[in-house]
């Protein structure tokens, strides 16, 4: 097969593809189909989020300890003047 009849081919599979999905979405199963992908998505992003939050806090703990004991070990070493 030549370069372009791919290229037409491809084309044409892509549009009826398209077709295909905008005629789903716009019955009802297909709106109802939508809302429930929708909905899981937004469940999705709020679990993602909660997680990165609590990875975060760890990560912000971790520093704090390093910065206390990297102060107070040279607080504590200081030679005084």
């Amino acid at each position: 097969m030549k370069d372009n009849q791919k290229i037409l081919t491809i084309i044409i599979l892509s549009a009826l593809a398209g077709a295909g999905i905008a005629y789903l979405l716009s019955t009802e199963k297909g709106k109802v189909l939508l809302a429930a992908l929708k909905e899981k998505g937004t469940q999705m992003l709020d679990e993602i989020k909660d997680g990165l939050t609590t990875e975060a806090k760890e990560v912000v703990e971790k520093i704090k300890t390093c910065v206390f004991e990297t102060v107070e070990k040279h607080t504590t070493n200081e030679t005084p003047v």
